[in-house]
C-alpha cells in the first residue's frame, strides 16, 4: 500500500492521475476509482475526480502498490516541476529590460506570446503522457540574445491520428536548414496530404527515422539559450510531442492587418518556412505596434 504524502497544491495532479487510473481501469486493493468511490462515499455519485476533496482522491491512491502509484504519479510529478519552471521563468523574463542587454524585441516576444490569452489552451500540452519530451528552461539566458530557430511539421492522417508527424524542418536566422527529417508515421497512413506536405508511399518508401529520433534531433539543436519561432507553432509542437519553454508564435503576435507581412505561402513541402523566415524581421519590427487582442 502507498503511503505517500500529498500537499494542497498536489490536487490538480491528483485529479490527473486518478483520471488516468479512469482511463487504464486501474484497481487498488478496495478496487477500482469507482468501487472505492461506491464503498467510501455511497450518497455520491459523481465519479469525476475534480469534484473530489484532495482527502478522499489521496485515499484512494493510498490503496495502490507503490509500483503502480510510482508509476502513475511520477511524470505527473516532473508535468508539473515543468510547469513550475516555466511560470517561474515567465515571471523572470517579465523583470528583463531588452534595451540593457542588446537583444532586440526577441524576448519581449516571447513574454508577449506566453501572456497572450489563448496561451494557456494553446501550449498546455499533455507532456505527462509517454512520448513527449519536455524542454528545460535552466539553459534560458535572458539576459543575453537568444538563438532563434524556426519550426515547421507536417503531418498526415493516419488511422489512429489527424495529425500525425510525418516530417519536419528547422531554419535559422539567416534562412539557412539546419535539419530537415523525414518521420515514419505511427499507424497506417490513410492521407498523405500530398498537396501540403509533398509526401507519397514514394517520398516515404525506405523512411525509418521515428517520432522519438525526431525529438533527439531537435534536443540537439536547442542545446543553449534557443528560442522556437513558428506560426500556430503549437499544432507542430503537439505532432512532435516536444514541450518547449520559450516560444514566438506568430499567429499570436501578428493581427491581420499586417498578415500580408507574414502571409502563409504554399510552396510544397514545408512551405510554411517562408512565413517563419519572414516573421524573423516582420514580427521585431511591428510587435510594438501591432497587438491580437
Amino acid at each position: 500500500m502507498q503511503t505517500t504524502t500529498f500537499l494542497h497544491d498536489d490536487k490538480e495532479l491528483l485529479v490527473r492521475v486518478v483520471k488516468d487510473c479512469q482511463k487504464s481501469k486501474l484497481q487498488g486493493t478496495q478496487g477500482s476509482w469507482k468501487d472505492y468511490l461506491k464503498a467510501q462515499t455511497p450518497a455520491l455519485s459523481k465519479s469525476d475526480p475534480s469534484t473530489h476533496s484532495l482527502k478522499t482522491l489521496a485515499a484512494f491512491m493510498a490503496t495502490l502498490s507503490r509500483p503502480q502509484a510510482g508509476m502513475l504519479v511520477g511524470p505527473h510529478r516532473e508535468h508539473q516541476l515543468h510547469q513550475r519552471q516555466r511560470n517561474e521563468f515567465a515571471a523572470r523574463l517579465s523583470q528583463t529590460n531588452a534595451s540593457d542587454s542588446g537583444q532586440d524585441a526577441i524576448w519581449p516576444m516571447v513574454q508577449q506570446t506566453l501572456c497572450h490569452p489563448r496561451f494557456p489552451e494553446n501550449y498546455n500540452f499533455p507532456s505527462f503522457q509517454p512520448g513527449w519530451t519536455q524542454m528545460s528552461s535552466s539553459s534560458l539566458d535572458t539576459a543575453s540574445r537568444p538563438c532563434l530557430l524556426s519550426l515547421d511539421c507536417e503531418m498526415c492522417e493516419t488511422a489512429t491520428s489527424s495529425r500525425e508527424l510525418i516530417g519536419l524542418s528547422v531554419v535559422n536566422e539567416a534562412g539557412s536548414t539546419v535539419l530537415k527529417m523525414l518521420v515514419k508515421p505511427a499507424g497506417k497512413v490513410l492521407n498523405y496530404r500530398t498537396e501540403v506536405t509533398g509526401a507519397t508511399d514514394a517520398t516515404m518508401q525506405g523512411v525509418l527515422y521515428t517520432k522519438r529520433d525526431a525529438q533527439e534531433a531537435m534536443q540537439k539543436l536547442m542545446q543553449g539559450s534557443v528560442v522556437l519561432v513558428g506560426h500556430a507553432l503549437h499544432n507542430d509542437l503537439h505532432a512532435l510531442q516536444l514541450d518547449p519553454t520559450a516560444v514566438i508564435d506568430t499567429a499570436l503576435l501578428c493581427s491581420y492587418k499586417y498578415a500580408n507581412l507574414v502571409q502563409i505561402q504554399s510552396c510544397g513541402q514545408f512551405g510554411m518556412l517562408l512565413l517563419c523566415t519572414s516573421a524573423f524581421s516582420a514580427c521585431q519590427s511591428y510587435l510594438v505596434a501591432v497587438s491580437v487582442p
